[in-house]
């Protein structure tokens, strides 16, 4: 008998290496059930995200690909868990080790869906660059912060199914079916390793291809590919079957007549789709009518179920409703009186706890500004912007920020809008969007507007987090330098300004020497002036409506409040912009959402602090002032800089310590990691080649092969070389020797016996390699022969 090389093949001559490499993978790494039948259930657990794509039931821009992932990778973690080569996994055994097992699979699942699609392991790159800065928790950072905005919006998502209706998130919804197509792959792997049947291994694949057809536009060649698949599946499980039966009784038979089988089933199936398209559309109309009498108000409840759970999933009844998403500029509101309250635009629900148990009323989380746009361009008459603007298009959860700026926290915001708008709303400054967008700039920190379609859509945003006393900190800017951050242009100002209000801008801010407290004055004063929306239009002999309102006017609404602060701002050397959009809207206990009508459309000014970014002011007099909360992570220094000078992840780096909570989450992963790797070592162990593993076992324990050695000579010789160097628990020893010597009995029957009982001798050797493991991993064979050999 040759030696190992040539047992295995890899010394035939004249075989190119890639042939020999492929014919050992095929040899030593086939799986239970054969190569074949594993390639069609990975392809056919692909079939489901394939279906969902041709469909276009439910559209997830972006993540496409990890939804696809899903199916295939779970065929793969089932199978390699039930044992990769291992046929009779499910013999009589614990029912604990089955609950352990599924436990396993649903905790991979998840954690391998949310890499997918949140990507909540950072890039070994990343990785790098943050511990050769020193950030030696930044990974640890990044890992807790993805969770969490995973987790924050999946709950968004939750509260508004429980409410009637969600948001639509793509994140959520790709997390939702690579869950869905992981669970379902999982299920066909076990009902292959259980029946080995192609019809029934195939049920909860081709069940979840047909609701997505029965709910989506018909494209019916995902379902004739699935059931072309099906029929390949069984035909091939059946040919091995057969097979197996054959040779154990010893019977010869045509190699060739599996491919003959297959010609013939193809040969039927074109016959049926044939007749299929040729053959007339029956119809009983008082059958079709009995039946459509049944299923239409079964299926409206299923749609209007899916409707909250995938509210902008194609084919399902719309509930939207009618309304203006408008809100630039604001001069319906004069004309539109009391009606306006009674026309929703929006509502959103955010990430902010509220209290819901107090006797007699709810208090909602606070509200926040929905900003749809802002204009830099005043000339005297009303507002615009420059031409030129950049528009900068971002995929879906593509973050603007490489990290959290200075001063600004992070809050989520689950929108639903109730009419047809190209505007994003949302709390400003826009960091992510669920859905693709436009950004439009005039520079890099100068937003005008977010443009998309999308009906329903979660936000992530950075909003200001820095109080009173930390803006006062913050000198006034030169001219210069914030001509060169590209924000000149919000200090410019027309020929309309009058002196009178040139005069009233020098009184109001000459004895506050801080940005903040002229910014502040200002809006103290404006205050000031009384709230009336029934004020008619500025004449036409007016040249400056900021003049006509400070002076002549004196009442108004929010566009002249917030159209005069600009211009004081801009006079006393601030960066102001007008911004428009929705004011926070009122709390609705109902479905925990806040609601925005036509009546919140809104104006405010904005002034740029190069250290925390653009801060709201409200001029008006009819809304509250502005809560001011202030972050520990901000840090006034007056500096030149355009960057802000703290960070998120800066802060983050010293604060962060290896407290019970960071163990909580570390102490199971690293179990489980542990218990994970353990537990594959072993499987892959099992199920490699007897004959290869006891020559590596044997190579380790100091007894290599001979050139001139036979398996059943090998056997023999490695068990009396265990016997002779076992000195203590010598019964573990015995054990083990008459297992290797039967070992070699059975590799030699199974490689030069009749062909009638190889297969039998083969299926004894893996049983009895699977018991020289568990001597290996129970009793530590290898440390007691080590010790003794030292000994």
């Amino acid at each position: 008998m040759a030696a190992d090389g040539q047992i295995g093949g890899w010394a035939e001559s004249g075989t190119p290496l890639p042939v020999r490499i492929l014919r050992v993978v095929r040899t030593r790494l086939r799986p239970a059930l054969g190569w074949g039948a594993f390639l069609i259930i990975l392809i056919l657990a692909a079939m489901p995200a394939f279906t969902l794509r041709s469909t276009a039931w439910v559209e997830i821009p972006g993540y496409d690909g990890s939804v696809a992932l899903a199916g295939p990778l779970g065929v793969i973690a089932a199978w390699l868990m039930l044992g990769w080569r291992r046929a009779a996994f499910f013999a009589p055994r614990p029912r604990w080790i089955a609950v352990i097992l599924s436990v396993v699979y649903v905790l991979l699942g998840l954690l391998l869906v949310i890499q997918l699609t949140a990507g909540w392991l950072p890039s070994p790159l990343t990785v790098w660059r943050m511990w050769e800065n020193g950030n030696w928790f930044g990974p640890w950072q990044h890992v807790l912060l993805e969770m969490g905005r995973l987790v924050t919006r999946v709950d968004l998502w939750r509260q508004g199914v429980l409410a009637g209706g969600a948001a639509q998130d793509n994140l959520v919804v790709a997390f939702l079916f690579a869950i869905a197509f992981w669970a379902v792959a999982g299920g066909a792997v076990i009902l292959a390793r259980r029946t080995q049947r192609g019809l029934i291994i195939a049920l909860p694949l081709l069940w979840i291809v047909m609701v997505q057809l029965a709910y989506g536009s018909m494209a019916r060649g995902a379902f004739v590919y699935a059931i072309l698949l099906t029929i390949l599946l069984h035909l091939v499980l059946d040919q091995e079957r057969m097979t197996a039966r054959w040779v154990a009784r010893g019977m010869d038979y045509n190699a060739g007549i599996g491919a003959e089988r297959v010609l013939a089933a193809l040969l039927v199936v074109v016959g049926i789709v044939g007749v299929a398209a040729v053959f007339p559309n029956i119809y009983v109309a008082p059958i079709a009518q009995a039946y459509y009498d049944y299923m239409v108000p079964l299926n409206q409840q299923i749609e209007d179920n899916v409707e909250r759970v995938l509210p902008d999933a194609q084919g399902t009844s719309s509930r939207r409703r009618g309304g203006v998403g408008g809100g630039m500029p604001n001069d319906f509101l004069l004309a539109g009186g009391p009606t306006l309250r009674q026309i929703e635009v929006l509502r959103y629900r955010t990430n902010e706890p509220y209290l819901t148990d107090i006797p007699f009323e709810e208090i909602g989380p606070p509200s926040h500004y929905m900003r749809g746009g802002t204009f830099s361009e005043y000339n005297g008459r009303g507002w615009s912007n420059p031409n030129g603007m950049v528009r900068t298009p971002f995929v879906a959860d593509e973050n603007r920020f490489e990290e959290l700026p200075g001063g600004r926290r992070e809050l989520v915001q689950s929108v639903i809008m109730a009419g047809t708008t190209q505007i994003l709303y949302a709390a400003p400054e826009l960091m992510e969007a669920s859905v693709d967008f436009r950004l439009e700039t005039r520079a890099e920190n100068d937003v005008v507007a977010a443009w998309s379609r999308a009906q329903s859509y979660t936000v992530v945003s950075a909003i200001p987090a820095v109080s009173e006393a930390e803006l006062l900190t913050l000198p006034v800017w030169e001219a210069e330098a914030l001509t060169e951050l590209g924000l000149g242009e919000h200090l410019a100002l027309p020929d309309t300004i009058s002196d009178r209000t040139r005069a009233l801008a020098a009184e109001i801010a000459q004895e506050h020497e801080s940005a903040y407290a002229r910014a502040a004055a200002i809006e103290a004063y404006l205050r000031t002036y009384e709230y009336d929306l029934e004020v008619p239009g500025p004449p036409r002999a007016v040249e400056d409506i900021a003049d006509y309102f400070l002076f002549d006017l004196q009442r108004g609404y929010c566009d002249y409040y917030a159209t005069a602060f600009v211009v004081l701002a801009r006079l006393v050397g601030l960066p102001t912009r007008f911004a428009t959009g929705f004011s926070g809207g009122y709390w609705n206990p109902g479905d925990m959402s806040h609601v925005v009508t036509e009546a919140d459309a809104h104006s405010w000014a904005e002034v740029y602090f190069p250290e925390a970014g653009w801060i709201p002011f409200e001029p008006t007099a009819a809304r509250p002032l502005l809560l001011r909360i202030g972050n520990t992570s901000f840090t006034g220094t007056g500096s030149s800089a355009a960057v802000p000078q703290i960070s998120a992840s800066e802060t983050g780096n010293n604060e962060l310590q290896l407290t019970w909570q960071v163990w909580l989450w570390l102490v199971p992963l690293l179990g489980l990691a542990w218990l994970g790797l353990r537990f594959a070592v072993n499987r892959w162990g099992q199920g490699r080649d007897s004959w290869h593993e006891l020559l590596a076992w044997g190579q380790r324990l100091g007894r290599p092969i001979q050139p001139d050695e036979t398996p059943l000579e090998y056997g023999r010789e490695l068990g009396d070389y265990v016997t002779a160097r076992v000195r203590t628990n010598q019964d573990t020893g015995r054990l083990v020797a008459r297992e290797m010597r039967q070992l070699g009995v059975d590799i030699s029957d199974a490689r030069y016996g009749p062909e009638a009982a190889k297969l039998e001798a083969e299926t004894r050797a893996d049983a009895r390699w699977t018991r020289l493991c568990g001597y290996r991993r129970t009793l530590r064979v290898n440390k007691l022969l080590r010790a003794n050999n030292q000994g």
